[in-house]
């Protein structure tokens, strides 16, 4: 969903649009809340790209600059007509190439190569016809507090819930279930408390906040709704060690409540709780973590129907086929499973695919922005490039949805990726998480 309050410009297809691009960008930027560094190194990778669309995009039709303000980031899409476009250098595993663009004299492909190191996260969708849009987008900085010292207490008279916290009141009730729980056990937004105020305040992500008669913080839930067809929750976290199943029961009650005629078919939680009651809630399945300390994790998602699931098609690779077929049955979801191999066709020559980063834990997640005739060598490049840089943790996602997203699952499997678990409507359909076998010891 873009925001009202976004910026669009229709530029001519020429280099001189590039100065209102330099222009309008930085201005934008600040006011939509990144600090003038961050609005500076958005501009210039946004330049870059501008100058690379140039020489594919039609030059009979304008290009679309959308600048729009997000909760804790802001985006910057491109809008264009092209028949043939190489990403490639979007990848990154570009970086290693950056010698041999230079050699070549390929200097459109190194802007191409700064922009995508500049920006956290890109996004790439078919609108038809040619049509395409590229879209950009840098965070804000959210600094990660120390844990503070627990502070512990027998909960006194019959709970509340704020179910509108004010920043204030959510500022610490994060803090106290920081004070409790290992940083690696919690989401980013509750690990840097601004971001979740940021995500509350601007309407993508809702919280209720646990409190005892003398309103004292007791317990967090925590939820976001980008996806509207399943609720992603996080929690419920209890910052106490009296009254804990209580505490979490009402929680997760009032949740459901809240959430049960949103039109949402199902709530997920990547990370499941302890106090989830058993028996309510369907194991996904299970991702392993290998820690900083060689120690390994195993993290288990939980998934509940909250409405009748009324069946979907996806799109389903024979390397995959049995994986799904089993975890329909198990989750009782209905789905009509559609084959989908590769027969040949034509494809462009570089596949583009996204890397989100979590550099502390060592957690990349891959998904593929564009099919191409290097894609099982790609996988393969990413892998070697992520386990280089110390990221043990590589996990890749695939939403079935796309044909040509499922038909990847054979190449990842060709390259070490085993399917762990279904999101159901994760995506726009379904989504498969694999994660890639750890490496071996020498």
């Amino acid at each position: 969903m873009i925001s009202e309050r976004h910026v669009t410009l229709l530029l001519p297809t020429e280099t001189a649009s590039a100065a209102v691009v330099n222009t309008a960008v930085p201005r934008a930027a600040e006011a939509f809340g990144l600090g003038a560094g961050a609005a500076l190194k958005l501009t210039l990778a946004v330049e870059e790209v501008f100058l690379y669309l140039l020489d594919a995009a039609s030059r009979e039709r304008r290009m679309e600059l959308d600048i729009i303000p997000r909760p804790t980031a802001v985006e910057v899409a491109f809008g264009f007509e092209a028949r043939t476009l190489d990403l490639g250098a979007l990848n990154l595993t570009a970086q290693a190439d950056a010698c041999a663009f230079l050699e070549q004299e390929d200097f459109a492909q190194v802007g191409l190569l700064l922009a995508a190191s500049a920006v956290d996260r890109m996004r790439l969708e078919h609108l038809g016809a040619g049509r395409m849009r590229l879209a950009l987008e840098l965070d804000r900085d959210y600094p990660e507090p120390p844990a503070p010292a627990a502070v512990d207490f027998e909960p006194q008279g019959p709970f509340r819930l704020e179910l509108a916290p004010a920043s204030e009141l959510l500022q610490e009730a994060c803090l106290r279930v920081l004070a409790r729980h290992a940083a690696g056990d919690l989401p980013r937004m509750i690990r840097a408390p601004g971001m979740l105020m940021d995500l509350v305040a601007g309407g993508e992500a809702k919280a209720m906040v646990a409190l005892d008669g003398r309103e004292r913080v007791c317990g967090l839930l925590c939820w976001t709704g980008r996806n509207a067809k399943t609720i992603t929750f996080h929690g419920p976290y209890v910052s106490l060690s009296a009254k804990r199943e209580e505490t979490a029961r009402r929680l997760l009650d009032v949740f459901l409540q809240g959430v049960a005629k949103s039109g949402a078919s199902g709530v997920m939680t990547p990370l499941a709780s302890d106090l989830l009651p058993s028996g309510e809630y369907e194991g996904l399945g299970s991702l392993d973590r290998l820690l900083p300390d060689g120690a390994k994790q195993v993290r288990h998602a939980a998934f509940r129907l909250i409405a009748e699931d009324m069946g979907a098609t996806v799109w389903a690779h024979p390397a995959i086929q049995e994986f799904l077929e089993r975890e329909y049955e198990r989750l009782d979801l209905v789905r009509d499973l559609r084959s989908v191999v590769s027969l040949g066709e034509s494809r462009p020559e570089s596949s583009v695919f996204s890397a989100s980063l979590e550099v502390g834990p060592g957690v990349a997640l891959l998904r593929p922005l564009m099919e191409g005739r290097d894609a099982s060598a790609n996988i393969g490049r990413h892998v070697s490039a992520l386990r280089a840089k110390g990221f043990p943790n590589i996990l890749f996602e695939l939403d079935l949805a796309h044909g040509w997203q499922a038909a990847m699952a054979g190449l990842l499997a060709d390259n070490g990726f085993k399917p762990r678990m279904v999101h159901p409507l994760g995506g726009r359909s379904d989504l498969v998480i694999f994660q890639h076998e750890f490496p071996v010891a020498p």
